[in-house]
């Protein structure tokens, strides 16, 4: 800390302060003259303390050094590189700074910041000013924050060192747990967080829970996918009819378009109805992706053999390479289009190779997923196709 004016600066870690142990609380003091600075640190509890310094004076301004980013705590440091960040609230809103992309020092002049931090992928330090500051200023070259604040004779601040664990940081009650990243929808992510910590405690284990969540969300879904699979049924026994108007129109592209749509009203088919279930679950892929990736509940999860970090990716990638080839038998199985080869063959592909680096707590979700509608699609095939031949003809 530097207390200093336009005429003077006195740095208080170069001088030597006399100290006392009170239960959790270590004072220093320093005789400056005919006056005394008193500094305090209080571990107010597992991850809380607190910081005061008195100056009997009021004449100077404080800078306060945090002159060490946080140390990275896990083995891809090039990844945990792309989640560290500089963050501070205000206006009850979270504003950051990545640390990759930060060029120069920057400086921030707002002064009702609630609190600042320094974030890694699953650690933050927080410093929670307890009265208005100056400006402070992000270091780029060796990492860490400068604190300039207002010339009291008091300056109190509070400190946190936590997980990035959100019910520990909403019980702080300063909107902290908003330094977590879940994306968006944040809603989606949180309800997913929840859930997925109810099922853990049912399980006492997040690979199993995951499992359940899959097919929980599965049954959720049914109705779009029992809808896209009469859709794609109904045009597998739409084909010959189809094939028929291309040979007639073949040459008026007009006309066939308006007849082919014209069968498709008659027969009551949307062709847009096959990507509904896709649609629907974006919002809960992203989710999951966010929570899988930021939060720190699933880090060193494990789950079988193999697998013993549900937050990284499957180290083998056997995962995504089963996840793949389902994929492909679904495509193959439920495809109406076998001359869409893209689709069919070359889609599963590119999704595999998308999937390959992502966490294996999500690879794990999707392939149970992809399990769980290649059995519908089987059962529907078994079952639903003689009704379904009735329901597609049109009324006289």
């Amino acid at each position: 800390a530097i207390l200093f004016t336009s005429e003077e600066t006195i740095n208080l870690d170069n001088q030597i302060f006399d100290y006392q142990i009170k239960d959790s609380e270590v004072i220093f003091q320093w005789q400056w003259g005919d006056k005394k600075i008193v500094k305090s640190y209080k571990i107010a509890d597992d991850y809380l303390f607190l910081f005061n310094l008195l100056v009997p004076t009021d004449k100077y301004q404080l800078a306060l050094t945090l002159d060490k980013f946080l140390n990275f705590t896990e083995k891809d440091t090039q990844e945990e590189l792309n989640y560290s960040r500089y963050q501070y609230y205000f206006k009850k809103q979270v504003k950051g700074i990545d640390l990759k992309k930060m060029k120069n020092n920057q400086t921030i002049y707002e002064k009702e910041i609630n609190w600042l931090t320094m974030k890694t992928k699953y650690f933050l330090f927080s410093l929670i000013p307890h009265s208005s500051l100056d400006s402070c200023e992000f270091l780029k070259e060796r990492g860490g924050i400068i604190i300039y604040s207002q010339p009291p004779k008091e300056f109190s601040f509070s400190f946190i060192f936590a997980p990035l664990e959100y019910s520990l940081l909403k019980s702080f009650k300063i909107g902290l747990e908003k330094a977590i990243p879940l994306g968006w929808p944040r809603s989606f992510s949180l309800a997913i967080l929840f859930i997925l910590k109810f099922l853990y405690r049912i399980f006492g284990n997040y690979g199993w829970a995951i499992v359940v969540f899959a097919l929980f969300l599965k049954l959720i879904f049914f109705p779009f996918s029992r809808l896209q699979n009469e859709q794609m049924r109904k045009m597998q026994l739409l084909q010959p009819k189809l094939e028929e108007l291309k040979k007639k129109y073949k040459d008026d592209p007009q006309t066939l378009n308006r007849e082919t749509m014209q069968l498709y009203q008659l027969y009551k088919i949307n062709p847009f109805m096959g990507c509904l279930p896709l649609i629907i679950q974006l919002p809960v892929f992203w989710a999951l992706y966010s929570v899988f990736r930021q939060t720190i509940d699933l880090r060193k999860a494990s789950f079988i053999f193999w697998i013993k970090d549900l937050s990284v990716k499957d180290p083998i990638y056997v995962l995504p390479l089963i996840m793949g080839a389902c994929f492909l038998f679904q495509n193959i199985l439920t495809n109406p289009d076998k001359k869409n080869v893209f689709l069919v063959f070359f889609f599963p592909i590119f999704l595999t190779l998308i999937f390959l680096n992502f966490p294996s707590g999500l690879q794990l979700y999707w392939l149970i997923f992809n399990l769980l509608s290649i059995l519908e699609s089987l059962i529907f095939q078994k079952g639903g196709f003689k009704w379904l031949k009735i329901k597609t003809k049109p009324k006289p």
